[in-house]
């Protein structure tokens, strides 16, 4: 298997209303961080 080297990102997060919230930078908007979202 070929190894991937992929450069350092870093994700922007924040909290509301006790949930957790991730930047998507295609949407432009921040989405409820499910396991879905972890790997898109």
């Amino acid at each position: 298997m070929l190894a991937l080297d992929f450069p350092p990102y870093r994700f922007r997060f924040k909290n509301s209303e006790n949930k957790r919230l991730i930047f998507d930078p295609l949407r432009k908007i921040f989405v409820i961080l499910t396991p879905e979202e972890w790997v898109r």
